[in-house]
């Protein structure tokens, strides 16, 4: 119950209230307060200003009869004390984000007792509320865990004086709002697997004690670590809610559908091809799109075309992944076709050359003398590139340049037309490996001389030298390594001139390797494992003009190791004729070694190998007297024997076939027996003696 005050005779009580004012606080406050005593009536009024024109021992007398008069009205009831009285709901009520307003003067009503038996509804009163235990007030969300006691304060305001009266009522044990549960629903609509649950895909509600319920931001909540949906069918997301310590969680199911495949896309981003080549599957681009909205790539090998080669002509590739099928459509052109290509300026810079494919013709102008016109070629494999051109222009310069544009591997610049005709017409052959390469036309004699202008055509070809592609070997640390047993068939380019070979030796072999070169001159060279400096050569052999190729047979003699071999053409030459293809065809024979120590009438058998100049053996005679030695050989050999200090005591030369050497004198002791090889490949051989003791 708040106690306030109520005033029925408001005339009298503001008579009161400004004598006492005017006495205390002089005349000042009695004529201000004038212009409201004259609002209360005529008799108010006359009593103020007969009080006004007083003396001061008057004017106590009338102020302690005021006070008198004032006490009989207020014990008469005229004037009383009543109460407010709140709505019984108040103490009942639940507080929650609904309820806010609660305790708003606008909801409700005060209810005001009078003495007079008057009682009615008043609005015009302020609640002021204060949580004591929260320091909150009831406009304010009130969830709490434990109940707390309230003090409510409130002030009526007086329509026709300025002053409050206020009074308290205290409410204790208030029920706190506390978090239910939470309902989780999914907005987003169905799924596949392999999607990821987000949190904007659910509404999550939060749910209290008093049945108020709140929609919650995303940032509220917390949902699963793994949100991805993994399996088809039932999927469990867990979302999460805490509240004044308050944790509640719901496991959602969502369902997830297998994505199945639509339809599958194909894209050709390889060049035209020749009648009758393989198609190369990494040529196309297969897309596959699901019903989840998806597309992925699909890899090469993971789908079949058909057909797996071209013919001359438009070519329909059916490519099947899945079940679906989708087509690409590939141009190949006949063998020996010539496709014509315009130039397209500009392209006077290695970043904007014309890209083209082989073989091709070429139409191009130099507009200018300015003019310059660059082709860029790639080479899939190694092989010969025939590059014929027609030239109406005075004077015609071509060069060819690496893929990185910088070094020059070939030109022609010194060529000028036959001026009774106009035109120069040549065709080049360069070797070259796989690679890209730069072509620039200019109308130049030399690099540094003024330049002519014209129309020019270009015919380009390109064949195949069916060889090793190895990235290289082109030194000994990049050798190709090879067995014995082996055809190779390789090619000495323009960029590479040199090809290194690795084999090894098991065991002491007669070796035989075949040369075809189709160069016009081809060189060789063996080399120990350790070492830089070759013990075996053959260098500059010429193939004899007339002849499309030049066969040679090698024989060598090798102890176990690891060899290298090198092949280049013209020692030291960057002529771009001793370039060009060559095939090698090795086979290998086991040498028997036996013993290094002679033994009477025992045939020892051995080589001298083409990395080595001799072969020693231990002879011991026994008495003096003299021996006889058989020696057979398949090349010519020198014969030594040497005292065991290094002296010469005798030799003999031996040719091929069998030879004898009779009645070489020796005294007893021990001797060593040299053989020396008359050629640089090596020799194979065997000897055998007699010893025949002196008799005096």
């Amino acid at each position: 119950m708040i106690y306030g005050i109520n005033v029925r005779y408001e005339r009298c009580c503001c008579l009161f209230f400004f004598t006492i004012g005017e006495f205390i606080f002089g005349t000042n406050v009695g004529v201000t307060s004038l212009s409201l005593i004259l609002s209360l009536g005529p008799l108010p009024t006359l009593l103020f200003t007969r009080y006004k024109s007083m003396g001061t021992p008057k004017k106590v007398g009338i102020l302690l009869l005021e006070v008198f008069v004032f006490a009989l009205l207020l014990r008469s009831g005229s004037i009383y004390f009543s109460h407010f009285q709140f709505p019984d709901n108040i103490v009942s009520s639940l507080y929650s984000a609904a309820e806010q307003t609660l305790l708003d003067a606008a909801n409700h009503a005060c209810k005001i007792n009078y003495a007079d038996g008057y009682a009615g509804q008043d609005d015009s009163y302020v609640f002021e509320a204060v949580l004591t235990d929260t320091g909150k007030t009831l406009s304010e969300r009130m969830i709490i865990k434990n109940t707390v006691s309230i003090t409510l304060y409130t002030t009526y305001d007086y329509s026709k004086i300025s002053e409050y009266q206020s009074g308290q009522l205290s409410l204790d044990q208030m029920k706190a709002v506390q978090l239910d549960r939470i309902v989780v629903t999914n907005v987003w609509g169905s799924y596949f697997v392999g999607d990821k649950i987000l949190k904007s895909d659910l509404r999550v509600v939060a749910y209290y004690t008093d049945n108020s319920e709140r929609e919650l931001e995303v940032e509220e909540y917390e949902i699963s670590t793994d949100t991805v949906l993994n399996k088809s069918g039932d999927n469990i997301i867990t979302v999460s809610y805490t509240e004044n310590e308050i944790t509640e969680t719901y496991d959602l199911t969502v369902v997830a559908e297998e994505a199945v495949l639509t339809n599958i896309s194909a894209t050709y981003t390889g060049e035209d091809l020749m009648e009758g080549t393989a198609i190369n599957p990494s040529d196309f681009t297969v897309i596959a799109s699901y019903s989840d909205g998806r597309d992925y790539e699909i890899n090469e090998g993971q789908y079949s075309y058909d057909p797996t080669a071209v013919v001359a002509g438009s070519n329909t590739v059916t490519i099947t992944y899945g079940g679906k099928e989708t087509t690409c459509v590939i141009t190949a052109y006949g063998e020996g076709e010539i496709r014509p290509i315009g130039e397209a300026e500009t392209n006077d810079t290695f970043g904007s050359a014309n890209i083209i494919t082989i073989p091709c013709d070429i139409e191009g102008e130099i507009s200018d003398l300015s003019d310059i016109d660059i082709y860029q070629i790639t080479l899939s494999e190694s092989g010969r590139l025939d590059i014929g051109i027609t030239s109406e222009m005075e004077y015609t310069a071509i060069y060819v340049y690496t893929s990185s544009s910088s070094d020059i591997i070939w030109y022609s610049d010194n060529n000028r037309y036959d001026s009774s005709v106009g035109i120069w017409k040549k065709t080049f052959s360069l070797d070259l490996s796989k690679d890209t390469y730069f072509i620039k036309i200019t109308g130049q004699q030399y690099a540094d001389s003024e330049s002519t202008s014209g129309l020019y055509g270009m015919a380009i070809d390109f064949e195949s030298a069916s060889c090793i592609e190895s990235g290289g070997h082109t030194s000994l640390d990049s050798a190709y390594g090879i067995t014995l047993y082996c055809d190779i068939k390789d090619q000495i380019s323009l960029t590479e001139r040199n090809r290194f070979y690795s084999f090894e030796v098991t065991e002491s072999s007669k070796i035989t390797f075949i040369v075809t070169s189709y160069m016009n001159c081809i060189s060789w060279w063996l080399y120990p494992e350790t070492e830089t400096d070759s013990f075996y050569s053959i260098v500059n052999i010429e193939k004899t003009e007339s002849l499309e190729k030049a066969i040679n047979t090698y024989t060598i003699y090798l102890h176990p190791g690891v060899y290298f071999l090198r092949i280049s053409g013209r020692e030291g030459s960057t002529d771009a004729a001793d370039t060009g293809n060559f095939l090698l065809s090795f086979s290998s024979e086991t040498c028997v070694i036996t013993s290094s120590d002679m033994i009477t009438d025992t045939t020892l058998s051995g080589i001298v190998a083409s990395n080595e100049t001799s072969e020693q053996y231990n002879l011991t005679i026994p008495y003096n007297g003299y021996i006889n030695i058989a020696f057979d050989t398949n090349e010519s050999a020198k014969i030594e024997i040497l005292t065991i200090n290094g002296n010469h005591v005798w030799d003999g030369t031996a040719d091929t076939d069998n030879h004898y050497f009779e009645g070489i004198s020796l005294a007893a002791g021990n001797y060593y027996v040299v053989i020396y090889k008359q050629s640089s490949g090596g020799i194979a051989f065997g000897m055998s003696y007699e010893f025949v003791e002196n008799v005096e």
